[in-house]
């Protein structure tokens, strides 16, 4: 009888403590890849996955002067997904339903820090989000930077100019450059507040799927960005990144459930 006891003891222990201890193996391994960020060469591989994605997609982007960026409205098809590395693709699209940006955004685990990488048909963006400030990189070269407090510099750490998005409670926002002020940009939200557009057919092809949004900013009309003055390249390609990065950033909060 001891004999059977024991064996049922065994069983009985295999049978519910190894599950549990597998459980609690997983989740210890999830907790600390959530809390312990990604070494450089993670950064790096995942930087050369998301550039080959974009460029994957540069093909399917309408041809466009990337100098019209009033073109660029809030309608995004996309995908997201969560877990230890929150992941947010898509298109960004024109108010005539054109693909103009194809982007990825990865954030990692409890860590507030983000990358971006988004191409236009002609130029590659790659933005390193951090608390303090978000690197741009343009074409793969260091173009500047965007501090916390919204002062814009160069790559040789020069200030440009800045935005006050988090100091105005209006739904538009100034960029100042080179002492003018150059272009108004909408506020994004999470586009997981629209109603999905019942009658477009979304083409995503994994992770939680939503259709294109046919919402257009009460502000700007149709268009996401409205300049004020003529810009320079340089300042161009800031009011295209900014815009690039507040459609991205805000469009998702990986925050809120």
């Amino acid at each position: 009888m001891d004999s059977i006891s024991f064996w049922f003891k065994l069983i009985g222990f295999i049978v519910v403590g190894v599950p549990i201890g597998l459980i609690i193996f997983f989740l210890i391994r999830i907790v600390k890849k959530s809390i312990v960020k990604p070494d450089e060469q993670t950064v790096k591989d995942q930087r050369s996955i998301m550039l080959a994605k974009v460029k994957q997609k540069q093909p399917k982007l309408a041809l466009w002067p990337s100098g019209q960026v009033d073109k660029i409205s809030n309608n995004i098809d996309y995908n997201y997904s969560t877990g230890v590395y929150r992941k947010f693709n898509g298109y960004i699209f024109s108010s005539d339903n054109e693909r103009l940006i194809a982007f990825r955004r990865i954030d990692h685990g409890l860590s507030i820090d983000s990358k971006i990488m988004a191409a236009t048909n002609t130029q590659i963006f790659y933005f390193e989000a951090k608390p303090s400030e978000t690197l741009l990189y343009i074409d793969g070269k260091p173009f500047g930077r965007l501090k916390a407090n919204g002062v814009i510099h160069d790559k040789d750490d020069t200030p440009l100019g800045h935005i006050d998005r988090d100091q105005t409670p209006s739904s538009i926002y100034s960029l100042v450059m080179n002492g003018t002020e150059l272009a108004l940009i909408a506020k994004n939200s999470d586009r997981r507040s629209f109603v999905k557009n019942q009658f477009h057919s979304t083409h995503s092809i994994s992770g939680s799927e939503k259709a294109l949004l046919w919402e257009n900013d009460p502000e700007l009309r149709d268009s996401m960005v409205k300049p004020l003055r003529g810009a320079t390249t340089n300042e161009n390609n800031w009011m295209l990144a900014l815009t690039i990065l507040e459609l991205v950033t805000f469009g998702i909060d990986f925050t809120k459930k």
